[in-house]
């Protein structure tokens, strides 16, 4: 099971007991929002933003309104329906500026952006739908060294495709019109939330059998213990990077 797919979330949510498919559910968003100002004339886009869980989450706290963006067209289909007074679009990012038509003052990926196999281009693509002053908030794995070398591979695919390399964000950032503010290090908080999940999954278990099967739980658990394994070698890791539109490309 490719925790990206329907599925893979659908079993996320229940193990989180909330619509989030992100290390640390609110307790992240809290984190990597805390210097965000909360206006309700806000506009907010939610990149990848799978069942809706962190778009309403954010709406709710008064962050502004929000849109949320996601290619997977089940989990956005069960998105409107659950949350029926925020608007989703189901698409790629490369082309949201030719369904949205709306400029944005935030854009924020939650455990999203290492999913996507050009980031250049999805970099890119949110360019277009950015003011001058828009702020982007990328809250991610991070390569910390090796995970190259050493990926976590299940069903034959990396378990984490594309974490972020922070040595080469910058460049990534200004190539497509955005400037780096600041990158904050926050491992130990994946480490806790990992460890949590696994703990969560393991107080569920039964009743996570009786959706999926017993193969299917351990198989999952497997994964996550995987990941907890690469962040305390030193693998991967997590961060928050901060980054201002600058004008167009």
């Amino acid at each position: 099971m490719h925790m990206n797919s329907y599925k893979g979330k659908q079993l996320l949510s229940l193990i989180r007991e909330g619509d989030y498919a992100h290390a640390g559910e609110e307790a992240a968003i809290e984190l990597a929002l805390r210097n965000e100002p909360k206006r309700p004339d806000q506009l907010i886009l939610d990149v990848g933003c799978g069942r809706g869980g962190t778009s309403k989450y954010v709406h709710d706290h008064g962050w502004g309104t929000v849109v949320g963006l996601d290619c997977e067209a089940d989990s956005i289909a069960r998105a409107r329906e659950v949350y029926p007074e925020i608007e989703f679009h189901a698409c790629d990012v490369v082309d949201a500026a030719t369904l949205i038509n709306s400029k944005f003052d935030l854009m924020y990926f939650f455990n999203s952006f290492y999913a996507f196999g050009d980031q250049t281009q999805a970099l890119a693509g949110l360019s277009r739908l950015a003011k001058d002053s828009t702020r982007l908030v990328i809250f991610d794995y991070t390569d910390r060294g090796g995970y190259a070398d050493k990926p976590l591979i299940f069903d034959g695919k990396p378990f984490i495709p594309h974490p972020l390399h922070l040595d080469h964000i910058v460049e990534m950032l200004n190539q497509t019109g955005w400037e780096l503010l600041s990158i904050e290090d926050i491992t130990p908080d994946y480490d806790r939330w990992y460890d949590a999940l696994v703990q969560r999954m393991d107080q569920k278990r039964d009743q996570l059998i009786e959706v999926v099967g017993a193969e299917t739980v351990a198989y999952v658990r497997m994964q996550y213990m995987g990941l907890l394994t690469a962040l305390r070698e030193g693998i991967l890791g997590g961060a928050i990077v901060i980054a201002k539109h600058r004008g167009a490309v």
